[in-house]
This record gives C-alpha cells, sequence and structure tokens, in this order.
C-alpha cells in the first residue's frame, strides 16, 4: 500500500487537498441536501430517528468528493507539488484516479497508480483558484456569492418588519452571549490547565449549543415569530450553524487543539443540532395545537344548524400571555385577569380553575387591620 511522503515544505499560496476537502465538506453538512445529490451518495442509508445527522453528514462527504472530482477532471481546479528546488502544476491527466484516502490524507494515494511519480506526494490547490471555485459552487447551489460563513435565510415577502428588527436584536444578543460564555469557559479551563485539549472542545461546542437554545426561548414568546413559524425555525437553525464555525475559528485563531479533535467537535455540534432540531418541533407541536379550530358537523337531515364549541385555550399558548404580564398583573382580581384572558383569546374557552392555576394561589379576603 502507497505511504504518503512528507516532504516537510508546502507549496507557497497555497492549501493542501484534505484542508479543501473538509472545509467543503463542513458547509455541505451545515446546509439541506439539494436536487441531483442523491445519485451520488456512496452509502444507501435510510435516515431512521437519532440518526438522521449522521445520514445527512455521510452523504455530504460523498458529494464534496464528487464536486471535487468533477472540478480536477473538468480543468476547474488544478493540482501542484513541491519538487526539490521548485513548485510545479500537475497535468490533469497524470491523475488516474482520487480515492477517499487521498482527500483525506491530502497526498496522492491511489493503489492501481502505485507506480506513478506523483505517488504519495501530498496535492495542492492554488488559494486563489480554491476560492473562485469554492465561491462559483456556493453559488450554483444555494445561490449566495460570498463564502457563506454566515447563513442568513431570505425574509419571507409578507414577513413584518417589525419581525425583522426583532431578528436583528436576538443575533446581535446572541454573539454577545456565545462571546461572554466561550470566554468564561476558556478562563475556567485553562486555570485548570485545559484549555487546548477535549474537554474546551465539549465546553466550546456546548456553549454554542446553549446560546441557540436561549435565542430560541425568546422567540417563542413573540408573536411575530408564531406567525411566520416555518422561517423562524430555519432562523434558528442558520443562527447554530453560524456560531458553531464561530467557534471553530475562535479556537484556530487562539492555536487551540481543536483540529485534533475534529471529529470529537463534529459529534458534538451534530448532537447539539438534534437537540435544537427536537426543540423546534415541540414548538411547531405546540403552535399547531393552538391554532386547531374544529370542523363544522355534516349532516344531510335538515337540521338547525349547531353552533360548534370552542376548544379550550391550550396550557403552553395561556402560560406564554401570562408570562408576559405576571408582573405587572400582581395586585389585580382573579376575575379580571379571567375576563383579560378570555378577551386574549376569543376563539377557545378559558376556564376560571386554569386560570387560578396559572397565578397560583393568592390571599383572599379584606386585608388585616392594623
Amino acid at each position: 500500500m502507497s505511504e504518503v511522503r512528507d516532504f516537510g515544505i508546502a507549496v507557497s499560496n497555497a492549501n493542501r487537498l484534505n484542508e479543501c476537502f473538509k472545509e467543503l465538506t463542513d458547509h455541505l453538512i451545515a446546509r439541506p441536501a439539494v436536487e441531483g445529490d442523491q445519485p451520488h451518495w456512496a452509502t444507501k442509508a435510510f435516515a431512521s430517528p437519532g440518526n438522521e445527522d449522521w445520514v445527512h453528514a455521510t452523504n455530504s462527504r460523498n458529494v464534496a468528493e464528487m464536486l471535487l472530482r468533477c472540478a480536477v477532471r473538468d480543468g476547474a481546479l488544478s493540482f501542484w507539488i513541491r519538487l526539490q528546488n521548485e513548485e510545479s502544476a500537475v497535468d490533469s491527466n497524470a491523475i488516474k484516479d482520487l480515492n477517499h484516502r487521498s482527500f483525506t490524507t491530502g497526498a496522492y494515494l491511489v493503489d492501481s497508480d502505485s507506480q506513478s511519480f506523483l505517488c504519495g506526494r501530498p496535492l495542492w490547490i492554488k488559494s486563489n483558484d480554491w476560492r473562485e471555485f469554492f465561491d462559483a459552487t456556493m453559488l450554483a447551489r444555494y445561490g449566495e456569492n460570498d463564502r457563506a460563513d454566515v447563513f442568513k435565510p431570505a425574509m419571507p415577502p409578507d414577513a413584518s418588519p417589525h419581525l425583522t428588527h426583532f431578528l436583528t436584536i436576538w443575533s446581535d444578543e446572541a454573539d454577545e452571549e456565545h462571546a461572554s460564555e466561550r470566554n468564561r469557559s476558556q478562563a475556567r479551563l485553562g486555570n485548570l490547565g485545559l484549555a487546548g485539549g477535549s474537554d474546551y472542545v465539549k465546553a466550546l461546542c456546548a456553549t454554542t449549543e446553549l446560546t441557540a437554545l436561549s435565542t430560541l426561548a425568546k422567540i417563542k414568546s413573540n408573536v411575530l415569530a408564531s406567525q411566520n413559524l416555518q422561517f423562524s425555525s430555519d432562523w434558528v437553525l442558520s443562527l447554530y450553524d453560524r456560531l458553531a464555525i464561530d467557534s471553530r475559528k475562535h479556537a484556530n485563531a487562539n492555536r487551540l487543539r481543536i483540529q485534533g479533535n475534529g471529529d470529537l467537535a463534529d459529534r458534538f455540534h451534530h448532537e447539539g443540532r438534534a437537540r435544537v432540531i427536537r426543540e423546534l418541533a415541540k414548538w411547531r407541536l405546540e403552535q399547531s395545537l393552538v391554532d386547531v379550530v374544529p370542523p363544522e358537523p355534516k349532516s344531510e337531515v335538515s337540521v338547525a344548524p349547531v353552533m360548534p364549541q370552542p376548544n379550550h385555550v391550550s396550557k403552553a399558548a395561556l402560560a406564554r400571555w401570562w408570562k408576559a404580564r405576571a408582573k405587572k398583573s400582581e395586585n389585580v382580581p382573579e376575575n379580571e385577569i379571567h375576563a383579560a384572558a378570555i378577551a386574549e383569546f376569543p376563539d377557545h374557552k378559558v376556564s376560571r380553575r386554569s386560570v387560578r392555576e396559572l397565578i397560583g394561589p393568592r390571599k383572599r379576603g379584606p386585608k388585616p387591620i392594623r
């Protein structure tokens, strides 16, 4: 089996093949598959509850390999190698094949072509060529002109400008919260001598997850976000992906050993993303229960119309409403709170018992005489 020959000198202004492969794969994993990807999935795995992220990640690696092979075959990307005293471009016809091992090691390792002059040599791609190919790929797949380091889903055409304002504020607050918690974790683990190991990688991924869930809690309490439910859900996932990329950049900029724990970081980020997706699913279920309207009864006999009885308002919707006005209503009588709840949910039934459970026990009777 051919082995990598480490020549110890990199090609100037170039990225090694395995670095390019990882960057492209990370961005494909962070986005949904597009039409035309499925024929290139080498792993015919079916997603079941709990392994959706693993299936998507595996298929995304297959697509990344396919995109790079086609780019080399069509001349969109050229490889460079480092000789003893010079750098030299590689003729694309000299590349007989590119297997998975070549992509993960960044060297030409093809057993069927073991006698080639290139065998075992590290393969490099000029930085300008890689940026041009990467930007063109993102534009063709997702309609984005930049490197797509920041994920910003387009606002729906009928979205309220007030929702845009709220999302901007929440995004800025998430950035501040994420940076603060990240620095706090780094300082705490640094005092223990663990600032560069797997403990820090785990803490960094946990910070990303907690920040996304904290922002989701703010969104849930907003009526405009509930009215644009699908977009709000996509926005939260985009926020999580952006914060995850920011975490990696921060770790690499500070020369922390996150690259040595790449598989571990990927697993923690995927687990965190799965938890955020589950919370979003719960939210959508709660909203669907709130918006349910009973169908009108059907009858072939000509009788007087029967008016449908309103459903009880859900506890989740009632709790969200009460949370926004709890502090202002500490001294408001129970019957006035009940009347306000009825006015807030005119299409649902609000019982006195549900209001009493919501506001909790209160002292009754006249105030004591001092």
